[in-house]
């Protein structure tokens, strides 16, 4: 969830990945806000999921968010990755829809990378 993540330092099962700016969605992010998006995200994109949106708010900030499975998981270099857009809304944040794509590098641990192009399901 870099890709939403206020810095560098990773938290719980996703690993940060280095996003282009164009890529961070609400760098505000923070706390329990953060922590409940890196939970839908993590759900959102389990590879045995259902692929459906999933939704997350923290109603004591009114932020939340929906994260969308866009496709099946597919393999590149041994690890499996899913493409996923997110959109996060609040007071003070920028609503936008950001694409990317995570992949899981072990059972409990993902990277947020930029979206792939042509990959091989």
């Amino acid at each position: 969830v870099a890709s939403i993540a206020p810095d560098a330092a990773t938290t719980g099962s996703l690993k940060p990945a280095s996003a282009p700016a164009e890529l961070k969605l609400a760098p505000e992010l923070a706390g329990e806000d953060w922590r409940r998006a890196k939970g839908a995200l993590a759900i959102a994109l389990d590879p045995q999921g259902n692929g459906r949106p999933f939704k997350w708010d923290n109603p004591e900030t009114q932020v939340g968010g929906v994260i969308t499975p866009e496709g099946p998981p597919y393999v590149v270099a041994d690890e499996i990755c899913r493409d996923y857009s997110v959109s996060v809304h609040g007071p003070g944040i920028d609503e936008r829809t950001r694409q990317g794509t995570a992949c899981r590098l072990s059972a409990d641990s993902w990277e947020i990378r930029p979206r792939t192009t042509g990959r091989k399901s």
